[in-house]
């Protein structure tokens, strides 16, 4: 349901006195697409927001704007775990104070920002926790975005050259670890053969990858010349997978 008293609304407004309509607001390639598609929609519902924003309170028009703090306090009046963009609006349209609506989307921005927190929730000090559904568990309320992670199988390739140093390659700047120095990567799982042999695996986490690498170490030194890992810069995944290949090196000599 909507904030609908109306000395709700005065109240809220009345917290923040400050607030007038001069202030200003503060508020492998596939993948990648995605990703950047997901970054621009997010940056573009940022947009629209300010822009509402904007419109309410430059030129006093009767629109509704929904930013994240807007959405927190729609989902905690609602005891809403995870409201969709429509019900956001809808809640946000069928609560905007017509009369002064720039000064009331600033309001409820504050709201949000310093009162209705993602943690600490100053419920005592909320001007509208008489309406609050959520107001017993309002941590509850918005559930947090859950990521999606894509599984990821790879093989590690190590040469050594003669003095047992690790072959290294400095990656291009763009892509997964971008500049950083490791040993070949094969998409997909390559078996153990004449040319390598197994070291383990090495299991690690990106916020949008969950790897899986298996460690190949060749058999025999090469004629490139190798790298001290220490000397150049290498992600913790390459420090993983270079631990792993050195021990299962130094068992074979052993």
């Amino acid at each position: 349901a909507a904030i609908s008293p109306p000395e709700v609304h005065s109240a809220t407004l009345t917290v923040w006195p400050e607030a007038s309509s001069s202030e200003q607001i503060s508020t492998p390639r596939r993948s990648r697409c995605l990703q950047l598609a997901s970054l621009v929609l997010e940056k573009a519902r940022d947009t629209l927001a300010r822009l509402d924003a904007v419109a309410s309170i430059a030129f006093g028009q009767s629109v509704a704007c929904v930013d994240g703090n807007i959405r927190r306090v729609m989902a905690r009046q609602t005891a809403q775990p995870e409201p969709t963009p429509k019900e956001v609006q809808a809640w946000a349209d069928a609560s905007l104070e017509a009369v002064r609506p720039g000064d009331w989307n600033q309001a409820l921005m504050e709201l949000g920002a310093t009162v209705c927190t993602p943690k600490r929730v100053g419920c005592s000090r909320c001007p509208v926790s008489s309406s609050c559904q959520g107001r017993s568990t309002p941590e509850r309320y918005p559930l947090p975005k859950q990521q999606r992670t894509k599984a990821v199988i790879m093989t590690a390739m190590v040469d050594h050259d003669a003095q047992g140093r690790p072959v290294l390659k400095q990656r291009p700047l763009s892509g997964l670890f971008g500049g950083l120095w490791g040993p070949v990567y094969e998409e997909g799982r390559r078996e153990e053969g004449a040319a390598y042999i197994e070291a383990g695996v090495v299991n690690h986490q990106l916020s949008h990858r969950s790897m899986t690498v298996h460690v190949l170490v060749g058999t025999s030194a090469v004629g490139e010349t190798g790298t001290e890992p220490s000397a150049v810069a290498c992600s913790t995944l390459d420090e993983k997978v270079l631990t792993m290949a050195l021990q299962r090196l130094l068992e074979g000599r052993s």
